[in-house]
């Protein structure tokens, strides 16, 4: 990779080289970097309707971006969040990875975890404080309207008597939308549980509908996707299974596990990916584990490949000839490019290699024209435009 222009956009060998082409491909450049946050970035979201971003953090604060000047547009202070603690960095995966455990000393720290946009509703999940006892934290759920900046935020109480979404942090948030409009929000927590929740039109509040059990330790990622027509739900979890849910029930229908030859520990992320037609889900954990799934029955693991450091992150996106791509991040700070199909490896992106990440990337999310962005526990998020074309650089 030519690091002057993965940094600038500029070659500074081709505007000199009287009309050589640089040896080292031009395949991704920087277009931007934010900084303002006081602990690790947890999630990106684009806002794509204004051209800005979200990015949220341990910091227990939410931040909007201009992605015109990477400027700073307003912080929004979820005030009962818990602030940083001391060692709140870790591999990504988060305190909280089971049930029980002592909770009732000074209370670990993830602040704001995850966040999801839907329509003008942005969805944030974070670790709050226990109102009976603030040294003992719960997971919460917060909602706003974008469009209406002083209306008071939406609450996510379990019940009455509940008034917090989760007895443990909320570490993961997905939304799904039925053919008439109406969504459903999902939240994962470090209790392992999965609520789903409705808006209740007669209060004009969002009330639990349901929990969906199974994992017995922290829910890590939520993700939607219709296979086939029929809306289905991929759960990650802390102990190392991936469960898959069919919305029309909220029914677990599958539960992909080591003895499928899957993970052997914490799953971190997952992506849906279209082929053919043929839709796949894949996972990757701190079992070094790339793996590939088939969403048709009996859902067998397709591939697996084991990378160079612990997996924490995914996203499917295109190169600039619109051929697919995996980008992979690693708790070593690193982004892995891959092929797709194939899982060719193409080139890595990082600090100590050229542009990068420091620590553990903690999501990588596209945005448009061929732009990604990733968040790490260095604190930074970096806005990413991919130039090339996977197939021009050789494969290793």
């Amino acid at each position: 990779m030519c690091r002057r222009f993965m940094d600038s956009g500029k070659c500074e060998f081709e505007q000199t080289s009287g009309g050589r082409p640089c040896r080292y491909p031009h395949f991704v450049k920087t277009i931007g970097e934010t900084r303002g946050h006081n602990g690790p970035i947890k999630d990106v979201v684009m806002w794509a309707e204004r051209q800005q971003l979200f990015t949220c953090s341990a910091d227990a604060s939410i931040k909007l971006w201009d992605c015109a000047t990477w400027q700073e547009i307003t912080t929004i202070s979820v005030q009962d969040a818990l602030p940083p603690s001391a060692n709140g960095s870790g591999n990504g995966r988060g305190e909280g990875g089971g049930r029980g455990g002592n909770r009732d000393k000074a209370p670990h720290t993830e602040g704001v975890v995850a966040m999801v946009l839907c329509g003008p509703f942005l969805f944030a999940g974070f670790e709050g404080r226990f109102p009976p006892n603030p040294k003992v934290s719960v997971g919460m759920v917060r909602g706003w309207n974008l469009e209406n900046a002083q209306a008071p935020p939406f609450e996510f109480p379990a019940s009455e008597l509940m008034p917090f979404a989760h007895t443990m942090n909320v570490q993961a948030l997905a939304v799904a939308t039925d053919p008439t409009g109406n969504a459903t929000l999902f939240s994962g927590s470090a209790d392992g549980s999965i609520r789903y929740w409705q808006m209740d039109t007669a209060t004009n509040q969002f009330k639990c509908r349901g929990v969906m059990e199974g994992h017995v330790r922290g829910v890590t990622r939520l993700k939607t996707f219709a296979v086939g027509g029929a809306p289905i739900l991929a759960s990650a979890s802390v102990d190392s299974t991936i469960r898959l849910w069919d919305l029309a029930t909220y029914q677990c229908v599958k539960v992909l596990s080591a003895e499928e030859n899957g993970h052997t520990d914490a799953v971190m992320d997952l992506e849906f990916w279209v082929n053919n037609n043929e839709t796949f889900l894949i996972s990757g954990g701190l079992d070094c584990e790339i793996i590939v799934w088939g969403l048709t029955p009996p859902f067998q693991q397709l591939f697996k490949e084991t990378q160079d450091s612990q997996v924490t992150s995914l996203c499917g996106t295109q190169d600039a000839a619109q051929a697919p791509i995996l980008l992979i991040g690693m708790a070593d700070g690193t982004i892995s490019v891959k092929e797709l199909p194939s899982f060719a490896y193409k080139t890595t992106l990082g600090a100590n290699l050229n542009q990068g990440h420091q620590d553990a990337v903690r999501r990588i999310a596209i945005g448009p024209s061929n732009t990604f962005f990733s968040t790490g526990n260095d604190r930074k998020m970096i806005a990413w435009q991919i130039t090339g074309d996977a197939a021009s650089i050789q494969s290793k």
